[in-house]
């Protein structure tokens, strides 16, 4: 037999999804053989995979039931063991406040996220009889999402007799839908195609087609 096999046992520590379905990364250690146990823990690995939280660790060894804890195992250093440190994924939603003044006229949810994103985008969503009070806050973006609520709002105003509807042809419906309300004014010129002209989106990702 080798040195190795003689005296040593292998850990193997892998990083899993909940069910084990999915495993992200693995590693073996070479332990020195005895009587003695190796604890894995939780406190070292509650951070390592961004958008999943530890959910238990399971030790698996070939002469005994495995074990299955929340916080640590504690591996037998006389035989080679499975640790194996299961994750649940981390959800987060965004949840956008449209507000006018001090009156809140619509409230929306986006969900679907993993907790740990980073630079998400958010575009204030159409309300029908209202424009944007500043059209250059079209888009907000959220540098990290959170576990949970990730609360974005966007500020309004009433709808004027003066407006321009800005259009986007949905790639997913094919259908033409208004992006965003923008309040004018007579005896002014708009110019989507002029930089810092109020009908101008391209900062927030848009080019002009056509009216």
């Amino acid at each position: 037999a080798s040195v190795a096999t003689t005296n040593f046992v292998k850990h193997t520590i892998k990083f899993t999804n909940e069910d084990e379905s999915i495993e992200f990364y693995n590693y073996s250690t070479l332990v020195a053989k005895g009587n003695g146990t190796t604890v894995y823990d939780a406190a070292t690995v509650q951070n390592v995979i961004a958008g999943y939280q530890l959910a238990d660790i399971r030790l698996h060894t070939a002469n005994a039931t495995d074990v299955t804890n929340a916080t640590s195992v504690n591996a037998p250093n006389s035989e080679d063991a499975l640790i194996v440190y299961r994750f649940s994924e981390v959800t987060a939603q965004i949840v956008i406040k449209q507000m006018a003044g001090s009156t809140e006229i619509g409230t929306k949810t986006l969900t679907g996220y993993r907790a740990g994103l980073k630079n998400v985008v958010v575009t204030a969503p159409f309300v029908d009889g209202y424009a944007l009070s500043d059209i250059t806050k079209l888009t907000q973006t959220i540098s990290e999402l959170r576990n949970g609520d990730n609360e974005v709002t966007f500020e309004y105003v009433a709808e004027g007799d003066v407006s321009f509807r800005l259009k986007e042809r949905n790639p997913d419906t094919g259908k033409v839908e208004t992006i965003a309300v923008v309040n004018g004014a007579t005896n002014t010129t708009y110019d989507p195609n002029a930089t810092g002209n109020a009908l101008n989106l391209s900062d927030s990702g848009y080019t002009f087609d056509h009216t």
